[in-house]
């Protein structure tokens, strides 16, 4: 017997097209509508983008947007970078050679309206795997940025990551 996926815009539909529960369903479509909360769980089902920082102590962005072949679709940021299907990041010569990083633009943003400078002393806690710790860091290329987390294979990533990209300022 064939399996019908259901259609509808009823609760139970929505439920079972997006495997979320019918309470949670009935609650959102009272708050939001019935077409904002199919929209809601719709993007769910789409994979985030990708963003990179780029590592302006190696390099700038528009050399590493040359040596990845791609265009860039943030033209007006200095630092950041938008992926589309790049494939494995860590396979990439570039990261290895710590020209970026993966940061979500968001913790970029943050990182950015924080307005450190060269003498700037920043303290970073639950910081694994580094990725603001590593902006803040270019920001405070004279200063210090103590990078802390709860676990040590956890603050070893922070350690490794801050060695790949020649990040001297960093103490974990």
């Amino acid at each position: 017997s064939e399996i019908s996926i259901p259609n509808g815009n009823d609760i139970n539909s929505i439920s079972i097209m997006y495997s979320c529960s019918p309470k949670i369903v009935s609650l959102l479509i009272r708050d939001y509508g019935t077409e904002t909360t199919k929209s809601f769980f719709f993007c769910f089902l789409v994979a985030p983008p990708t963003y990179i920082r780029v590592n302006k102590n190696k390099t700038d962005k528009k050399q590493l947007l040359d040596k990845l072949n791609i265009t860039d679709e943030l033209p007006n940021d200095e630092n950041s970078i938008k992926l589309d299907n790049i494939g494995n990041l860590e396979n990439q010569q570039e990261f290895k050679d710590g020209l970026f990083y993966v940061q979500d633009l968001s913790c970029q943003r943050a990182i950015d309206k924080l307005d450190i400078n060269s003498n700037s002393r920043v303290l970073d806690i639950c910081a694994a795997p580094g990725g603001k710790t590593f902006t803040a860091a270019q920001y405070a290329y004279d200063g210090e940025i103590v990078s802390c987390d709860l676990y040590p294979h956890r603050v070893n990533l922070i350690r490794n990551g801050a060695n790949q990209l020649g990040l001297n300022n960093i103490k974990t």
